[in-house]
């Protein structure tokens, strides 16, 4: 699951995971981000099963935005579709169309060791910075 959230990106990634569902399989990855922090945690594996009835309020929900995947809670549900947000967000995201809800997310793996997030955070933060040489 990254747009600040726990995304699965690639398009070919989000077909293949929406064929899989609509199949009726069962899909596990892991979370990736921390937009659904305290619940989800970056690096915590995750399932998702096919929907087979339409999403209730507080549950959580992989959704297919654009090519990517976003898991996220539904925090309304109505005529404009359904909008979620992460828990960690402080807005909610744009209504989906109910077809682009692929299926529920539920954990199925504690959490990564908290050193383990704290070290895969920095290696975000500090690899894509430019480092300058001094003295050449």
């Amino acid at each position: 699951m990254a747009s600040g959230g726990p995304e699965a990106g690639g398009g070919r990634r989000c077909a293949l995971l929406a064929a899989a569902l609509a199949r009726g399989l069962r899909v596990r990855l892991r979370v990736r981000g921390g937009s659904m922090a305290p619940s989800l945690h970056d690096g915590q594996r995750i399932e998702i099963e096919p929907l087979r009835r339409p999403p209730r309020v507080g549950e959580v929900v992989a959704c297919r935005v654009g090519d990517r995947l976003r898991v996220h809670r539904v925090v309304a549900f109505g005529p404009a579709g359904v909008v979620t947000r992460g828990d960690a967000n402080g807005r909610d995201d744009p209504p989906l169309p109910l077809g682009e809800v692929l299926g529920r997310a539920r954990a199925v793996g504690p959490p990564p060791p908290r050193w383990r997030r704290v070290a895969r955070a920095l290696r975000r933060r500090f690899a894509a910075r430019p480092r300058r040489v001094r003295g050449r």
